[in-house]
């Protein structure tokens, strides 16, 4: 998935899910790249390191706030029309 904007991703293609995916869907993204870097966080060896990925999980929770919630995602996806893929 590719963004016409560049340097703006959309929550969507965070998850490498499509803007149409079920909620089930975009769950198992969440779990699957929270697990991803939980694991990176433990291997991380440098503070430098932990702290961009911790940054990372911080995005990532905050997309499934966005996403998960049914009224967030509606007023998301109205604020992000603009974001095209292809």
């Amino acid at each position: 998935m590719f963004m016409v904007e560049l340097g703006s991703q959309s929550d969507y293609s965070v998850l490498g899910v499509n803007t149409d995916a079920p909620a089930k869907e975009i769950r198992a993204s969440i779990t699957r790249i929270a697990g991803d870097l939980a694991r990176q966080h433990t291997k991380a060896r440098s503070q430098e390191e932990k702290s961009r990925i911790e940054e990372k999980q911080k995005k990532i929770t905050d997309i499934d706030g966005r996403l998960m919630n049914v009224e967030r995602r509606a007023r998301y996806d109205s604020q992000n029309v603009h974001l095209t893929f292809f």
